[in-house]
């Protein structure tokens, strides 16, 4: 779409449009079309579209594709024709260029209509939209409605289905000048995919008419599910067709080319659409049920992907890195180290017993004055207390130093580098500084 292209907002005026707000809501909804079956044996496939305005068309119908189609079918066996080794069947092979992302005429369903509603709420991000009433605004940008829509027109068949094989090998044809029906039969029959008294009977009227047809019909294909994403998907697969007949007799030998489609006519008129707005609380509640990236997409890449952005609310601000300043360090450890050593000397050289009443006030007046918030002053005096309750205070060494590692194990998760050694000896110094003083009142 051109950025300057504008959508009209109409979807929600749409009468045969239903909004989806919640897993739930859209359970129940898919309920009462089951109940309107009355008891009817219905296969419903599902297409979950992230954007509500993109036709309902295979990849190989975009951009002119369509046009070198026989060229992508045939490229990639021949540049990696080790990864197709024991594929025999043409059709697991435009299976697998579908995997990896190759355009081709498949188009994904599924009959998990929650898988549906996983791709319907993708983020595509926003664009501009007008109605009635904001022709001229150019602010009205927006995330895209998501659209679900569903489909009981088709049986499945399988890939080794002769309709199905002939759609597939006519795919790898250059068709884009066009070519005669007849001559479209007989290369069928040299690649064994008709007999010839098949193309006897389909080259002459009334059989003509069947071959045409077959032509121009969808096909719905059920995979053998060999391929993991399209289990953990429920994928289907819906083959376009869409080839174009040359109007007029058939008896001429018309010509047959490539056209493209948009298959919006094969599913029903009634639809799901979710609003943008509500598209990643959608989401979260998918999970729940666990339909999530990591559950349809089995893939390593898509596994680490979602742990990665599942595990985004779980983050906090981190510092940015800067050089630790190791003069800095040196001072401020000399200057703290010259101190507590005078305090320690100072406290070595008294003979006084303390009781526990005087250790308790030291204790409260250090941490008043080092700790700010209450719940620290009320964890460290407990720490602090385990080391002066009995202590031999003649042997303080030993006891700063069990002090000194159990506030740093307190404080390691808090504070980090140079300020947690500040706190500590801060701590360590004031708490001697004060029993010095209250020896010293104590003389």
């Amino acid at each position: 779409m051109s950025n300057n292209k504008k959508i009209r907002d109409t979807i929600a005026e749409n009468e045969r449009a239903t909004e989806i707000k919640s897993v739930g809501a859209f359970i129940d909804l898919i309920k009462k079309l089951n109940e309107n079956d009355e008891g009817a044996s219905v296969e419903r496939y599902f297409r979950g579209q992230k954007v509500e305005f993109w036709p309902l068309m295979p990849s190989i119908f975009r951009n002119n594709m369509l046009s070198i189609e026989h060229d992508l079918m045939q490229k990639p066996l021949l540049k990696c024709p080790d990864e197709f080794n024991g594929l025999t069947n043409p059709f697991d092979i435009m299976t697998k260029y579908q995997h990896y992302g190759m355009c081709t005429r498949l188009l994904d369903l599924t009959s998990n209509p929650l898988v549906a509603l996983y791709f319907a709420c993708q983020i595509h991000g926003e664009i501009p939209y007008i109605s009635e009433s904001n022709i001229n605004d150019e602010s009205n940008n927006k995330e895209p409605y998501g659209v679900i829509y569903y489909t009981t027109d088709f049986y499945p068949v399988t890939s080794t289905d002769q309709d199905v094989r002939i759609i597939v090998e006519l795919s790898r044809c250059d068709l884009s000048n066009g070519l005669p029906t007849k001559e479209i039969l007989k290369m069928l029959v040299e690649r064994n995919v008709i007999s010839e008294e098949k193309a006897k009977i389909w080259e002459k009227v009334p059989g003509i008419y069947d071959f045409i047809s077959r032509l121009q019909k969808n096909y719905m294909i059920k995979p053998s599910f060999s391929n993991e994403r399209l289990k953990h998907q429920s994928g289907m697969f819906l083959l376009a067709s869409s080839f174009l007949v040359e109007q007029g007799n058939v008896d001429d030998n018309p010509m047959i080319s490539k056209a493209i489609v948009d298959l919006k006519d094969s599913f029903s008129e009634d639809f799901f659409y979710i609003e943008g707005k509500n598209k990643e609380n959608i989401l979260k509640e998918l999970d729940l049920y666990n339909i999530n990236e990591a559950t349809l997409f089995p893939e390593l890449e898509h596994q680490l992907n979602y742990i990665y952005t599942s595990s985004q609310h779980l983050t906090k601000a981190v510092s940015y890195f800067t050089k630790y300043d190791f003069s800095l360090k040196t001072e401020i450890e000399e200057e703290n180290t010259k101190e507590l050593s005078t305090v320690i000397q100072q406290l070595e050289s008294i003979n006084l017993d303390i009781d526990a009443k005087i250790i308790d006030e030291v204790i409260d007046n250090t941490l008043n004055e080092t700790v700010v918030q209450d719940h620290e002053r009320t964890d460290l005096k407990k720490i602090i207390k385990q080391y002066t309750e009995i202590v031999d205070w003649y042997k303080r060494t030993p006891t700063l130093n069990g002090i000194k590692m159990a506030i740093k194990k307190y404080y390691v998760t808090k504070i980090h580098g140079n300020e947690l050694e500040e706190k500590i000896n801060d701590i360590l110094y004031k708490l001697l500084k004060n029993l010095d003083n209250t020896c010293k009142k104590s003389d």
